[in-house]
């Protein structure tokens, strides 16, 4: 196993939208991702599918482009981790570095005001990486990929998605919820949260910046 160390990261608020899709006046509604507990195994399971698209009375353009998002959407968020799990099979990036092409600004002001804060006060907020879900790696890799939701073009929100999926690390298996925002025409991640030990990250880090 190889020692790598984490420098402490930020934690952002997680868009919580409702589980649909709202493109304009088109609405989907992807399956409610199911999270289960197997007897006697810790690890949590995370169902690996593809969201329906519900029937509607939309233009077919118009359902189309929805369905052009959701696969661009899958796209993209394995473009992310698979690009994560070619670098932690190496020495890895310094996690500023996978922040700066994959995560929103938002997130990357919050993360440099965490830093910011940990290099004054010596006082850390995280001493995990939350790519991987650990301060080691070892065998990484990224599985049951899982759209819970889709928000396009909300009037409050923008468009916002969100994604469930299994981080493998060091022997061990970390149910990971995603939340991405679009931003200049990609999507960006915008918050990660360990669902197995129930840690939001961005607001372990916005409570850490208030305190």
């Amino acid at each position: 196993m190889k020692d790598h160390r984490i420098k402490s990261f930020l934690r952002l608020m997680a868009v919580a939208a409702p589980i649909s899709l709202i493109s304009s006046c088109k609405w989907i509604k992807p399956h409610e991702a199911k999270i289960t507990e197997k007897e006697n195994d810790d690890s949590t399971q995370v169902h690996d599918s593809v969201p329906a698209v519900q029937e509607t009375q939309q233009p077919v353009s118009q359902t189309k482009s929805v369905e052009e998002e959701v696969a661009a959407l899958n796209g993209r968020i394995k473009e992310i981790y698979g690009t994560v799990e070619r670098v932690y099979k190496r020495d890895a990036l310094p996690n500023t570095d996978l922040d700066a092409k994959y995560c929103s600004k938002a997130w990357r002001q919050t993360v440099k005001a965490v830093s910011a804060k940990q290099n004054k006060t010596d006082e850390l907020c995280l001493d995990c990486d939350y790519w991987i879900m650990g301060q080691d790696y070892e065998n990484v890799k990224v599985t049951n990929y899982y759209l819970e939701k889709i928000m396009l073009d909300d009037a409050e929100h923008g468009s916002v998605a969100a994604f469930t999926l299994k981080v493998h690390n060091c022997g061990s298996v970390t149910p990971v919820r995603v939340d991405l925002v679009k931003e200049n025409g990609k999507w960006m991640i915008d918050n990660f949260t360990d669902i197995k030990n129930d840690i939001d990250y961005r607001k372990m880090m916005t409570d850490y910046l208030n305190n």
